[in-house]
């Protein structure tokens, strides 16, 4: 059932602005070696990133801070680690344009995304895999719908709404739904 939940939690944030009217139609006949090859580099960035952001880092600072708090915490982080990215060619974030507002929204959307992430990771009992396949689904779905300009804002506002519902339902201490440790508030 997580799975499911996680998948589509992933995925509708930038399906609903895909399909919201933007003037351009998306390429229906992609080829399936790129979409194949997105999926690969969505799961390697999964990978490569969670067992460190979710499976140690996120643990400690929850000890120190409110779920929340270590949340933004540790989405800071997350965003400067992405920071060499926006100057490496070829990369996803170099395509976006060092300081362009495409630059901007990508550090500023991290931050509800880093809630998401660690509200999946709280409830589904601290699964390093449940976190790592959410990752791994946001990328490939962010490449292979290919997103732009007000497709981009709206998948931002997306998941900071869903980011807003679950610190509303689950609470900023917590975000899950039994007792993981004491934390002080933040």
């Amino acid at each position: 059932m997580w799975y499911l939940l996680i998948l589509a939690a992933a995925i509708a944030p930038p399906s609903v602005a895909k399909v919201a009217p933007s003037g351009a139609a998306n390429e229906a006949g992609a080829a399936a070696g790129a979409a194949v090859a997105i999926l690969i580099v969505g799961i390697f960035a999964g990978l490569a990133e969670e067992p460190g952001w979710r499976g140690y880092t996120l643990d400690r600072l929850q000890t120190l801070y409110s779920a929340l708090g270590a949340s933004l915490v540790l989405g800071v982080i997350w965003a400067l680690w992405h920071l060499p990215l926006f100057f490496i060619e070829g990369t996803y974030q170099n395509l976006l344009g060092p300081g362009s507002w495409q630059f901007w929204l990508f550090f500023v959307a991290i931050l509800p995304g880093s809630v998401i992430y660690t509200w999946t990771y709280n409830n589904t009992r601290r699964s390093v895999l449940a976190v790592i396949l959410f990752h791994s689904f946001g990328n490939a779905a962010g490449e292979l719908l290919s997103l732009e300009g007000a497709e981009q804002v709206a998948a931002f506002v997306g998941g900071l709404v869903l980011a807003v519902i679950l610190t509303g339902l689950w609470g900023a201490r917590k975000l899950a739904r039994g007792p993981l440790r004491k934390s002080r508030q933040v």
